[in-house]
């Protein structure tokens, strides 16, 4: 007897089943043996009475039992009852009855814990066709379906992660078709859809994107690019990156970020540097225009207060300084453009100011030029520079007249107050719901090209012939509106003409423009002894003259330095020191303060070209305290109430 029947015989069951199986010849169990053992997955035999007739050796380490542990029992003996679930008993029911059946499910192995398994139930039949058992063939698909379940995961999450993507997502084949796009892909493509032809439904092109090699290249390397997109017109950062396929095939993830706002931030970033630069440039020509223009009007005034009323030259020095006064009014323009400027700000009406400067423009202007004027008398107050207020008004008109110059035309002025509701929506970006000044300047001019609207604003940018304008006017506008917390708002049509409409908030409280002072009083003098510092030998000697010629002693110096050592040789030697701020070696502040730290007390007065003046009073500058801050170019009256007060109140210096 073979070892193979030795075992089925050692194992047979009490009906005999095992030797019903074994009735076959030595050959055919052996065949049946080598067949099922030659199989690398668990394989057996049960009869109709799920008891075990055959197994292999899969099967046996399957379950961590030997061959005779399991020969001649029944399924629910060695999987258990809980494991030998209805289900599986209605399969192999079916299976008997002449059906193939399969099966997949969880199974808990002795050996190997709990597996994801497949059963397979073939019907056995005998030699006259009748159905005798089963052959069960089971298949461990743990490590598939993990691996299954791990790519979906992966699958899911990537999707997921792209679906939320704020940036718009694509996937491209290798002809051009949209493979996949994400909700914000969808969402700027509109119509399109997966299978569309790239190029025309994500970029708007008509012939391929010229960065793309899709057919020329199977190259796998990322590639970045920005473009203008044709369809939205905006600026888009693309990152590209090949994803190959199972078939060699090459296609391309492409991901868009919108950078149109960057872009803008940029532009605004590299303005805000160009008007940086232009305004430390106006700054220094405004110092050095100062410098120039000092002795022009001090020797003018010295020279109006020398002469008699009577001198047929009186008047040639009254235009000299008329144009003075003019240059210092376009410095003080660019000082307020450089945001240099530090006029003084305060509640007043605008009614006067803008009646003084019509009165002005009307005695200008040629009769070819109508002027309409709408002066509310009861206008709200607000919070601006009278000057600054004079300078916009002045720049308007002058505009509004350039453009009628050639055909003529109507100059309307309207100064109103304008009340927004809180349930209105304000006229402007930007506006609060509240109480406003509105001043309105109208032209039936020849208006401003619509693509150069948003830039008349700009400096230095005019559409008037050369030699016409600065370009500066209403880029000075806008900078003082937006000091008063204002805001313009310009609408021109070409060949009608052009309004700007300046709102200005309304202030708190009420105090009347007295308008720019003419005040002649006695120039009062004094005895005292003054130190002069100038670096420029021209401004030097001309405020020298002007001073002395108010009774003071004067010693000047030009350089800082040596003014500091005469200072220290003698400090009591001096009753008031008056000094430039920008100087070569020694600045006017640092001269400052080494003066102080001999003589804490003393009375000092900066006058500089790089701040607008300010009345005689305590002012700060650069970190120090001092009397009195004046800009040049200043007047002999000025010059002198500023001497006298630092002098009379005495206690002057760092505090």
């Amino acid at each position: 007897m073979s070892d193979r029947q030795s075992r089925v015989k050692s194992g047979a069951s009490p009906n005999g089943c095992v030797e019903a199986f074994n009735q076959g010849s030595a050959e055919k169990l052996r065949l049946y043996e080598t067949i099922i053992n030659a199989v690398d997955e668990p394989m057996c035999f049960i009869d109709s009475s799920y008891r075990f007739l055959m197994t292999n050796r899969h099967y046996e380490k399957l379950l961590n039992l030997s061959h005779g542990e399991i020969l001649g029992k029944t399924l629910p003996e060695i999987w258990g009852e809980k494991a030998f679930d209805p289900r599986a008993k209605e399969l192999i029911e079916r299976c008997l009855e002449g059906e193939s059946v399969k099966f997949k499910g969880f199974f808990s192995s002795p050996a190997r814990g709990e597996r994801y398994m497949a059963f397979n139930y073939y019907p056995y039949r005998g030699e006259e066709d009748d159905i005798r058992g089963v052959l069960c063939i089971a298949y461990d698909l743990t490590d598939t379906k993990n691996t299954e379940d791990a790519l979906k995961y992966s699958e899911n999450r990537y999707r997921v992660m792209m679906e939320s993507m704020m940036d718009p997502v694509a996937i491209c084949s290798w002809d051009y078709r949209i493979e996949y796009m994400n909700p914000a892909m969808f969402e700027i493509a509109g119509e399109g859809d997966v299978g569309d032809i790239c190029y025309r439904t994500l970029h708007g092109f008509d012939s391929k994107c010229r960065w793309c090699d899709n057919g020329e290249s199977m190259e796998v390397v990322p590639k970045t690019i920005e473009y203008v997109r044709p369809i939205n017109k905006k600026n888009y950062h693309v990152a590209i990156s090949p994803i190959v396929n199972n078939d060699g095939t090459v296609s391309r993830l492409t991901i868009f970020r919108d950078v149109t706002a960057m872009k803008d931030l940029e532009k605004a970033l590299h303005k805000a540097q160009k008007m940086e630069a232009i305004a430390t440039l106006s700054g220094g020509i405004a110092h050095d225009f100062n410098n120039i223009l000092f002795p022009i009007s001090g020797y003018t005034e010295m020279l109006l207060d020398m002469l008699p009323d009577q001198t047929p030259y009186i008047d040639y020095l009254q235009e000299i300084s008329k144009a003075s006064r003019r240059a210092k009014e376009l410095i003080a323009q660019i000082l307020t453009f450089s945001r240099r400027g530090d006029e003084h700000m305060e509640a007043i009406g605008l009614e006067p100011i803008i009646k003084e400067v019509m009165k002005l423009i009307i005695s200008t202007l040629p009769a070819t030029i109508r002027i309409k004027q709408e002066i509310f008398r009861e206008c709200f107050n607000v919070v601006a520079s009278p000057t600054q207020i004079h300078q916009v008004m002045m720049n308007l008109a002058t505009n509004a007249y350039h453009a009628m110059e050639e055909k003529g035309g109507v100059l309307t002025v309207n100064l109103t107050n304008e009340i927004v509701p809180g349930e209105m929506t304000p006229p402007l970006p930007g506006m609060a719901p509240g109480e406003y000044v509105l001043l309105k300047v109208s032209d039936t001019g020849r208006g401003i090209p619509l693509q150069l609207q948003k830039k008349i604003l700009e400096p230095y940018f005019t559409t008037k012939p050369k030699g016409k304008g600065t370009g500066l006017g209403l880029s000075v506008v806008a900078g003082i509106v937006k000091r008063c917390k204002g805001f313009i708002y310009i609408e021109s049509v070409p060949g009608k003409g052009t309004d700007i409409s300046i709102y200005f908030p309304r202030a708190d409280t009420h105090q009347e423009w007295k308008g720019i002072s003419r005040d002649n009083s006695l120039v009062k003098g004094g005895y005292e002894k003054i130190l002069l510092i100038d670096d420029n030998p021209a401004v030097l000697n001309m405020e020298k003259r002007l001073i002395e010629s108010l009774g003071y002693k004067v010693t000047a110096v030009q350089e800082s330095t040596r003014a500091l050592e005469l200072f220290k040789e003698n400090p009591d030697g001096f009753d008031l020191v008056l000094t430039d701020l920008t100087m070569p070696g020694l600045t006017g502040d640092r001269l400052a303060k080494e003066i102080f730290a001999v003589r804490p007390n003393m009375p000092l007065i900066v006058c500089t070209g790089m701040h607008e003046g300010v009345n005689p009073g305590e002012c700060e500058i650069m970190g120090m305290k001092f009397q009195c801050v004046l800009s040049k170019p200043v007047n002999k009256a000025h010059l002198a109430g500023a001497i006298r007060s630092a002098l009379d109140n005495g206690e002057g210096g760092s505090r």
